[in-house]
């Protein structure tokens, strides 16, 4: 670049921001903070734009010191700006950013994430137009091979959660799709991460999760089955939580036979503390018998024949109770004569 290029930045700017030691790129990027704040004070947005522009390219040069004081330079953009005019120029800041993530170069990786986190801590919820993208770099961080990337990306996905559980119009939905197709992830630490994001929304009064429990519970069951103590402490937790609102009193919306149906199967698993936990769950179900045991009739007609025996079981169990040990008058739930009878 030649200094035109680099403008509004100076040619001694640009060289020290892309100098080999940190404190010198740290130092610039400070100026350009200063720079962009005084642009913005004078409404020269034209400017501020071109630093932008000029800082993006340097993302993408051979030159991995240039590339860091992109990144920094972003940050510091990002942070002149503040959240009062962040929003319209979010995407522009994220952009280049997330195309460092694919770097070879694990310290470029590592700025990459500290970059991001100073602009998603500026921009706040204008970042979810990109959340997509977004996530699927956190999923990918979760496993990086160098620890330091690692580490650095736990902050950064901790403020993005914090985000999204502020945001009352965030699109659930969109989020539980991408969790029910990486639930089954092989690497520990890609499934810690899913399960750890299903326990943050879980958290949330305003997130309607529970309508999405039998799309995603078969697989939290599966992660119990993870060596991984992290990931079986994280999934214990979930699991706690989705039981505690299976309460009808607290949803509505739980698709019991499901529920019920990933249950029956995960009884029989070779596991003793997933058989162990979804008996659990089934007898806390015994509670809410009225809506429990009209589930069970219905999966009567399972093609699966592993299913049907056991909800079959079920079934034998509940109505061969002693009348002093039920908790169902089978009269109540008005299933008509013939089926009282059977």
């Amino acid at each position: 670049m030649s200094e035109n290029q680099y403008s509004p930045l100076t040619q001694t700017v640009v060289r020290t921001l892309t100098d080999k030691l940190y404190e010198k790129r740290k130092a610039a990027a400070l100026e350009i903070e200063k720079q962009t704040k005084e642009l913005i004070k004078s409404n020269n947005m034209a400017d501020v734009e071109k630093i932008i522009s000029v800082l993006e390219q340097l993302t993408t040069t051979p030159n991995g010191n240039m590339r860091k004081g992109g990144l920094i330079g972003l940050a510091a953009t990002a942070i002149a700006l503040g959240s009062k005019h962040s929003a319209i120029y979010a995407v522009k800041l994220l952009e280049p950013v997330f195309t460092c993530f694919l770097d070879h170069d694990s310290r470029v990786r590592y700025f990459a994430c500290e970059s991001l986190y100073n602009i998603v801590k500026v921009c706040r919820a204008s970042v979810l137009v990109k959340f997509d993208e977004l996530f699927n770099i956190l999923w990918n961080l979760s496993s990086d091979p160098d620890q330091n990337v690692r580490n650095g990306s736990e902050l950064l996905d901790r403020l993005v959660k914090e985000i999204v559980i502020s945001t009352k119009s965030f699109d659930l939905q969109n989020l539980m799709v991408v969790i029910r197709e990486r639930i089954y992830s092989v690497d520990s630490s890609n499934k810690r991460f899913i399960i750890s994001w299903l326990f943050s929304i879980l958290t949330v009064p305003d997130f309607s999760v529970s309508e999405y429990f039998p799309e995603v519970l078969d697989g939290v069951f599966k992660a119990l089955e993870d060596p991984s103590p992290a990931v079986h402490e994280i999934t214990i937790s979930v699991l706690t939580e989705m039981q505690n609102k299976l309460d009808p009193k607290r949803s509505d919306n739980v698709k019991l036979e499901g529920v019920i149906n990933v249950l029956v199967i995960q009884a029989t698993s070779q596991v003793p503390i997933v058989r162990d936990i979804a008996i659990q769950w089934l007898n806390q179900m015994f509670r809410y018998m009225d809506r429990f045991f009209p589930v069970l009739l219905d999966l009567l007609s399972d093609p699966t024949d592993e299913v049907l025996m056991l909800d079959i079981i079920l079934i034998t169990d509940i109505c061969g109770q002693p009348k002093q040990q039920q908790q169902l008058d089978i009269r109540s739930l008005k299933l008509g004569d013939e089926l009282n009878q059977e």
